[in-house]
């Protein structure tokens, strides 16, 4: 039996870390974090496959920021930041370690793509920006 595949979704909040704060949730004080020009990434696996040698998930990552009407698209600008670094994935095949809390371990990326996005999703709360960016992400076993 092949060995289990590290979840992709905290080897992404490391990988994004230097963007902003990552979760698999919507955290409960995701006010206080953006608050003062914080960005939250909400960062799911959605979907997928996988084969012996590869997972292959789908991923959604959401960026949550306070509305800005000096910069009204700055969210969007996240978004198109992270579809950078997802799409260097290809290039630079990342190693990241899993921290303990996760359940340790160690992902290898060998691909990243959007899928489709960056789409603006509707928030209870009209001072908060949610951006949606879907992607297909390849790691190795």
């Amino acid at each position: 039996m092949p060995a289990r595949t590290k979840d992709v979704e905290p080897a992404l909040i490391v990988y994004l870390a230097g963007v902003g704060y990552g979760d698999t949730v919507t955290p409960e004080d995701l006010m206080d974090r953006i608050a003062a020009g914080g960005k939250v990434l909400r960062i799911r696996r959605i979907g997928g496959g996988a084969t012996r040698k590869t997972d292959e998930p789908r991923v959604s990552i959401q960026v949550y920021m306070l509305r800005d009407a000096d910069h009204p698209r700055a969210a969007h600008e996240v978004a198109f930041d992270i579809e950078d670094l997802v799409d260097a994935l290809g290039s630079s095949a990342p190693v990241i370690e899993v921290p303990a809390e996760y359940g340790g371990g160690r992902v290898i990326f060998d691909s990243g793509s959007k899928d489709s996005g960056p789409v603006e999703l509707p928030w209870p709360d009209p001072a908060v920006q949610v951006v949606e960016t879907l992607y297909r992400i390849s790691t190795r076993r």
